[in-house]
């Protein structure tokens, strides 16, 4: 069961940084999560939120900022904020990426391309998605780059309904990986899956700890148990340490 550090080692660095990134290879995880926002002439940069509390109080809007504003934008732990190319540069070769386009309209889905074929990171790189249109760029314009779809039945944009169902959706999309939020797995999932030869690998948002999911109701342990092929966490140290109990 490989260990994706959810937004790097966030727990123990400011998400999305290098820092977090670093710290999730010291903490022996197989990959990290990250998410990718686009600025306004078009470079991607890894943030989770719209906007950037930078360490001077400011908020930047990544989206409406050019990227020599957000170049000069440090961090509360004092680092730059991270760019997806940066990030690859550094640490594309030494653990996997996963990272989800979380920018809305079109652009975004080529960029991160861009970035990863220009870095020869494909081998180690997912990009990954809630919105189908995106994963649809990706298939149409990029379909050599590994791409994963991320479920949740609250996604107000799968429209009509019956796109919420895995079978349809993976489907057309032509996808192989998915991301289900943890609380929606269970046998007949995992059944589905199988069928289906995807890859499955559930995520646990930041609001959650994974280590009271394992104190309360074994969650790691139910993760083996459904042979999952991965994790997203928030606690890849504590995760490779319960992990290593189980050898």
């Amino acid at each position: 069961m490989k260990i994706i550090a959810h937004r790097g080692a966030a727990n123990e660095a400011p998400e999305n940084s290098m820092a977090a990134f670093d710290l999730a290879i010291q903490a022996k995880a197989d990959g990290v999560e990250v998410d990718a926002r686009l600025s306004r002439d078009g470079k991607v940069y890894l943030a989770h939120d719209e906007q950037v509390l930078t360490d001077l109080g400011h908020r930047l809007q990544i989206e409406h900022e050019a990227s020599t504003t957000l170049e000069a934008a440090t961090l509360n732990n004092g680092q730059p904020l991270a760019s997806l190319a940066t990030a690859l540069d550094n640490f594309g070769k030494t653990i996997d990426f996963t990272i989800e386009l979380k920018s809305p309209g079109s652009g975004i889905a080529s960029a991160v391309a861009r970035d990863i074929s220009a870095l020869a990171c494909k081998d180690n790189a997912t990009v990954s998605s809630f919105c189908p249109s995106h994963i649809e760029e990706l298939r149409d314009n990029h379909p050599d780059i590994r791409r994963a779809l991320v479920w949740s039945p609250c996604d107000t944009w799968l429209r009509p309904i019956h796109w919420n169902l895995p079978p349809l959706i993976m489907k057309h999309l032509d996808c192989q990986e998915i991301w289900p939020r943890y609380d929606l797995l269970g046998e007949t999932f995992m059944d589905c899956a199988r069928q289906r030869a995807w890859q499955v690998i559930p995520w646990v948002p930041m609001a959650t700890a994974d280590v009271d999911l394992q104190n309360v109701r074994n969650f790691w342990g139910q993760l083996l148990e459904f042979q999952v092929d991965g994790v997203c966490t928030n606690c890849p140290r504590e995760l490779r340490k319960w992990l290593l109990t189980m050898s």
